[in-house]
């Protein structure tokens, strides 16, 4: 059970990095866009 929520949390973590990190490539974008 406890590793079972481990695994979960560990899943959530990743998912949490991906958001963030596609949620900074898309402002870095459309701040690219502004500039150009």
């Amino acid at each position: 059970m406890v590793k079972v929520i481990n695994w979960i949390d560990k899943n959530a973590d990743i998912r949490m990095l991906r958001f963030m990190f596609a949620l900074s490539w898309y402002n870095r974008k459309i701040i690219m866009g502004f500039l150009n």
